[in-house]
């Protein structure tokens, strides 16, 4: 049996003995991997992205700047499918909101002209209308016919409707005359400017 001391003794030797190989071997072993880091691997490595080379580095450089891109463009999608906060959502959205008021204006306006004088419906003429939306102001100018010499009345009634409408703020109505056709008919020009709410 050996003594605990020549053991000691003998791995002492071993290590001497092979030292220098391992020595050897790890020096030739770090050359190599220096010589594949440098000289094999950025060949093999390398990529192609939009006609241009780019190794670890410019990848991970070139990845970054690719996420904040899609980072941005899909802010701008999600402006697009929920255009709520968008200034021009907010424009249309007012310009769609003005074009229904204009329209129920117009239905009322309508109804009141045919209803007005019962069992006649050709009494108020509606010649034009025209909508002006920085103002919120709606012009509508006509005659009122075929009722003799009531016209001026007639006309006082329509206007009178027309400011009772729901949309109607107030109202500013050409002065109230009554002309006479060439075929001895009487008329009332009228123009009336509707301030919507």
């Amino acid at each position: 049996m050996k003594h605990p001391h020549e053991k000691r003794q003998s791995l002492d030797q071993i290590f001497r003995r092979s030292s220098l190989q391992f020595f050897l071997f790890s020096a030739a072993l770090m050359g190599l991997l220096m010589l594949s880091r440098y000289v094999l691997l950025p060949p093999l490595t390398q990529v192609e992205v939009s006609g241009s080379l780019m190794g670890l580095q410019e990848l991970q450089v070139h990845k970054q700047g690719v996420e904040k891109d899609i980072i941005a463009l899909e802010k701008k999608r999600n402006s697009f499918l929920s255009p709520q906060q968008s200034d021009i959502y907010r424009t249309l959205q007012k310009r769609k909101l003005a074009r229904m008021r204009v329209q129920d204006i117009r239905k009322d306006i309508g109804r009141i002209a045919k209803t007005l004088v019962p069992d006649q419906e050709d009494v108020i003429l509606l010649l034009g209308m025209e909508y002006d939306g920085r103002g919120d102001v709606v012009e509508i100018w006509g005659e009122v016919r075929n009722v003799g010499t009531r016209s001026m009345t007639v006309l006082a009634q329509f206007v009178e409707s027309l400011r009772d409408l729901r949309l109607v703020k107030d109202i500013d109505a050409s002065r109230y005359t009554r002309r006479e056709d060439q075929d001895g008919s009487y008329y009332s020009p009228f123009d009336i400017y509707l301030l919507l709410e």
